[in-house]
């Protein structure tokens, strides 16, 4: 159960009279009910206050539920000195008193943040009405309604729009659980209230409203009670939202933490019988060569030696630092005319964008929202990107990233790697890396990574036979976390 439907399922038994046992020597609650009365009869008579409307009487309909022997359904003007505050718009001032509205209830306090100021001319003509005195209840009827406050008050104030439950002056109730009883009330209230775009409870709403009453000194029992359930609700209220946090991060922090120990070489563990990765460097270098000869690529610029600065921990022995651009070659995208219908067909070539990437969840992509021709291809600088390629988002953001199913194009916002080495070891490879790859980006209005420093990106490179090894172990792993996650979200 969370820690708010605790605080409610308190209130409710507290309200039933099930949270305290109940005394015999309690002084009576139809004899406070009738010094209340014969008090009310002397403040009108007093001329004190106004003499009010006659109350009807509490129906059997009415009772929503069965209360103790010792306890009293009573409508809240029986009990209470029930009002509002004033409903004009005083003239506001830079300086002066503060006048309260329903948004400066919150969270069971009085907030004075960003709030109007009244003369105290006008202030004083208010208190007239709807003076707050200490101890008095707040209770918002327009807009957010509830927010129910027991004034602690150390500063004037006038009120606006507001109810005022005051007690009388011979002080007979206990305003702390009044106050506990309104906040159980709030739901209830709100959903009876009226109108239609701003909701509000009316005055005679609120004189009529029917709650129980327990003898004073169970009143003072049950705050107790409620107070001291409360702290600890307080306490799990805090546990609650670290665990809540700590469900929301964990499925991103063990992913982080495995790719990390993949990256590091502590996921799996080495073996001494495969092929050296120098060996296969030199077999990429010559084979590039031969791509470069042939001209199906372009030959590349000469990639600065990697420097201490640029490794960030230590590897295996049998592992080497690389750029990308020894591990693959780097393809850039480009744009057909968006005007000219004959450079796209729905049938014709993937021609992925952020956005598409942005959109896709897996780790593979087949799809694209627009689809070029062979003519658009040839009179642009879009390239045909073999499948098992890696697309990568170079801005707007950067990282997304996908392998591709089928032959494709990019637009410019995307980066490709035609990976030599396994593909799926890269792809997890530049997951780990695009915290860094961002560092390097640059632009004002918006951070892009070109492809020449893409292709500089340094990673850590496994002999082959192991990339494929990490790849299942990386695999194996995130779907435990998976499962973990499902279960931590059913519970």
């Amino acid at each position: 159960m969370k820690a708010q439907q605790l605080r409610v399922s308190i209130l409710q038994n507290a309200m039933q009279g099930k949270l305290t046992r109940q005394n015999t020597n309690d002084e009576s609650v139809r004899l406070l009910i009738e010094e209340i009365k014969k008090e009310k009869n002397q403040l009108i008579e007093t001329k004190y206050i106004k003499p009010e409307k006659a109350l009807p009487p509490i129906s059997e309909e009415e009772i929503p539920y069965e209360i103790p022997e010792t306890w009293r359904w009573v409508r809240a003007q029986e009990v209470l000195d029930v009002r509002d505050g004033t409903h004009d718009t005083p003239k506001y001032v830079s300086e002066g008193i503060p006048l309260v509205t329903s948004k400066n209830l919150k969270n069971g306090k009085l907030v004075f943040d960003n709030i109007k100021y009244i003369s105290e001319e006008d202030h004083n003509k208010i208190e007239q009405r709807s003076k707050v005195d200490n101890e008095d209840i707040l209770f918002a009827m327009i807009g957010s309604i509830g927010n129910t406050v027991l004034v602690k008050k150390n500063r004037a104030f006038s009120i606006k729009n507001v109810a005022l439950f005051k007690q009388y002056p011979s002080k007979s109730l206990y305003m702390p659980f009044i106050y506990y009883l309104l906040s159980y009330y709030e739901d209830e209230i709100r959903r009876k209230s009226s109108g239609g775009v701003q909701a509000f409870v009316s005055l005679t709403f609120l004189r009529n409203l029917i709650f129980p009453l327990p003898p004073v000194m169970e009143q003072k029992r049950i705050v107790i009670e409620i107070e001291k359930l409360f702290k600890k609700i307080d306490t799990y209220a805090v546990l609650e939202k670290e665990i809540e946090m700590l469900n929301k991060s964990f499925p991103y922090d063990m992913e982080k933490s495995i790719l990390q120990y993949a990256m590091q070489g502590k996921l799996v563990k080495q073996g001494s019988n495969e092929e050296p990765v120098k060996q296969l460097l030199m077999k990429i270098k010559e084979e590039k060569a031969r791509l470069t000869k042939d001209k199906v690529i372009k030959k590349e610029k000469v990639a600065p030696p990697i420097t201490d600065l640029e490794i960030p921990f230590d590897i295996p022995k049998s592992w080497e630092w690389v750029r990308l651009s020894q591990v693959g070659y780097v393809v850039a995208g480009g744009t057909p005319k968006t005007g000219e219908s004959s450079y796209w067909d729905e049938n014709g070539m993937l021609w992925l964008t952020p956005r598409d990437m942005g959109q896709n969840k897996q780790v593979y992509i087949s799809d694209s929202q627009r689809k070029i021709s062979n003519m658009g291809l040839e009179k642009s600088s879009a390239q045909l990107i073999p499948k098992g390629s890696i697309v990568y988002s170079s801005r707007a953001p950067i990282g997304h990233i996908n392998i591709v199913e089928e032959d494709y194009t990019t637009n410019q916002g995307c980066k490709s790697i035609v990976p030599m080495i396994y593909n799926k070891f890269l792809y997890y490879s530049l997951i780990f890396s695009t915290p860094e790859i961002i560092k390097r980006a640059s632009g004002t209005t918006f951070k892009e990574i070109s492809g020449y420093e893409f292709s500089l990106t340094v990673i850590a490179l496994p002999p082959l036979e192991e990339q494929y090894r990490i790849v299942e172990k990386i695999e194996m792993l995130n779907k435990l976390t998976s499962k973990m996650e499902n279960i931590i979200n059913q519970n």
